[in-house]
């Protein structure tokens, strides 16, 4: 597929690279820091079958860091580069397969660059170690356009040939869905896609006999894949689970709940940071605005659903944007991180809606000039969003990095088998995820294990509190408490605090 002889996915690398470059430099700051391998040479293969310390299973993840690692060192750079990259080819996927499934190239090319510019990315595309959210849903979609392409020989949707799938493409599908599971366990969503994408193809088969024949010999080799995931991340971790430890999932009303927020910050066309402060802030006037600029969006889905010739799809899109969402759906608490599993559905639903509003605009000339117009402001808004949340993050990064340069400098002092607790000073400024963080909260969750690194101590515990540990707290003389003025740390009397 080319574009005025320019081959489609290098444009949408072009993008993608565009839209994230003044993220590529976001240092390892929070839980990164725990990805921080003593000796990354030995780690390239140690996740795949031993082990680790924070109960999940990503080994394609953590041989990719530690060999980024035992080349680059802690430059960040070759790490957001390949994520820019994987996230500029989830792009283009989805401008081709709307093109194979005989959608308009204007409506493949929006939905195209909804996915490639959408704010909703930013935590997965822009982090340090979200290369397995990243790469599990490029790989999960990429099985999924495998195993359609197995089936579909040619260009026209209708056309298949199900007795006979292409067995080299069905076997490159299941790879790419066995590597998509050693990503990430959202990845574990793929799996009723393709039994789905399994049963659609297999309806044109002209007997039941032969459709049942046909589903089980295409199914089966996708559950023997999953069962040998399972066997593997079993014996690495134990049989620990991330999910089901600690009551992170609950069936409930969580999850009606999760589903809502999910699609919302799908759909929000501005920062999920500036309106999750404006309601923090109860900034009505931002809220109002904000909330009516989403239903606008939700207008163009249901208009594309409705006046598409290609509702069968469409609907299809629709209900993968909700399956792609297990299990985390069930968490109890859900980050914006797993809206990107979706967001190639939601993508085909954006990009279909906005291309039928503009194609239907074409016969008159000043609605056709406003149309642009608002199309033209929806990705300026989401640029704008993703150009400051990825500055967010940069910053963080930066003033991580400070601040342990400063703790480390000062950590001679905590006594032998003491305890280092570092105490934010109050602040009102409301905090969200990863970009907007307070204090030493930079260092969180990556505290502990990157101080044992940099001072070669072992024998001291690091933690984080709020200022009123001060008051709440009993002197103690086994124990150094910091805290910030400004930009500078500074000592408070342990034994007077």
């Amino acid at each position: 597929m080319k574009t005025k002889g320019v081959p489609q996915i290098i444009v949408s690398w072009a993008v993608s690279l565009g839209v994230y470059s003044s993220g590529l430099k976001v240092a390892y700051y929070g839980d990164d820091m725990r990805h921080i391998f003593d000796r990354p040479a030995a780690m390239v293969f140690h996740d795949y079958c031993h082990e680790n310390t924070f109960g999940y299973y990503r080994p394609v993840e953590s041989s990719v860091l530690a060999i980024v690692q035992a080349v680059f060192g802690l430059n960040t750079v070759p790490i957001h580069l390949m994520q820019v990259l994987i996230h500029g080819s989830l792009g283009w996927l989805v401008f081709v397969f709307m093109k194979r499934l005989g959608f308009s190239t204007l409506r493949a090319a929006l939905a195209s660059l909804f996915l490639l510019i959408s704010q909703a990315n930013v935590l997965a595309v822009a982090s340090n170690d979200t290369l397995s959210q990243v790469g599990g849903t490029f790989l999960g979609y990429f099985s999924l356009w495998l195993l359609y392409c197995s089936y579909v020989q040619r260009s026209s949707f209708d056309h298949y040939v199900p007795s006979h799938p292409n067995r080299k493409l069905h076997t490159l599908s299941l790879i790419a869905f066995l590597l998509a599971l050693f990503s990430k366990e959202s990845s574990v969503s793929f799996l009723p896609m393709l039994m789905s994408v399994v049963f659609f193809l297999s309806l044109t088969t002209e007997t039941i006999r032969l459709r049942v024949v046909e589903m089980a010999s295409a199914v089966w080799p996708y559950l023997a894949v999953f069962l040998l995931y399972l066997v593997m991340r079993a014996f690495a971790i134990n049989g620990q689970s991330i999910y089901s430890s600690g009551g992170l999932l609950h069936i409930g009303a969580n999850v009606p709940r999760n589903l809502a927020l999910s699609f919302f910050g799908l759909s929000i066309p501005a920062s999920t940071v500036s309106i999750f402060q404006a309601f923090k802030n109860r900034e009505i006037g931002m809220v109002v605005l904000c909330i009516a600029a989403t239903l606008a969006v939700w207008c163009a889905v249901v208009y594309a659903i409705i006046s598409s010739r290609q509702r069968r799809t469409i609907v299809v899109s629709a209900l993968f944007s909700v399956v792609a969402l297990l299990p985390m759906v069930a968490m109890t608490h859900i980050s914006e991180l797993y809206l990107y599993n979706s967001l190639p559905c939601f993508a085909v639903l954006v990009g279909c809606g906005l291309g039928a509003i503009v194609e239907n605009a074409r016969d008159n000339g000043a609605k056709m000039s406003l149309t642009i117009l608002i199309v033209m402001l929806f990705f300026t808004s989401h640029f704008v969003a993703v150009r400051r949340k990825t500055v967010m993050m940069r910053q963080n990064g930066e003033r991580a990095g400070e601040l342990l340069r400063q703790i480390v400098a000062k950590s001679g002092e905590v006594p032998s088998k003491g305890e280092l607790v570092l105490v934010n000073p109050r602040n009102d400024r409301v905090e969200y995820s990863v970009f907007v963080c307070n204090g030493f909260n930079v260092l969180e969750f990556g505290l502990s294990s990157r101080m044992k690194q940099l001072t070669g101590r072992d024998d001291i515990s690091a933690r984080i509190v709020e200022s009123t540990f001060l008051g709440e707290s009993p002197p103690s003389t086994g124990r150094l408490i910091l805290t910030l003025s400004g930009d500078e740390i500074r000592v408070i009397d342990a034994e007077n605090h």
